[in-house]
């Protein structure tokens, strides 16, 4: 969703373009693990194929 941003366009344009020069090392983050869910099991419909699915 967010590379359709106008910022992150934006952003393509300079490094490709030049602008901000060579780009060496890029460092990424994608943040932390997600948290633990609590939510309560659920039984498997009779119908559910499993090897299928």
């Amino acid at each position: 969703m967010q590379r359709s941003w106008p910022d992150f366009h934006q952003a393509a344009e300079l490094v490709i373009n030049g602008y901000i020069g060579e780009i060496n090392k890029v460092v990424v983050s994608v943040g932390g693990p997600p948290d633990a869910c609590e939510q309560a099991g659920e039984t498997v419909p009779d119908a559910l194929d499993w090897d299928m699915w």
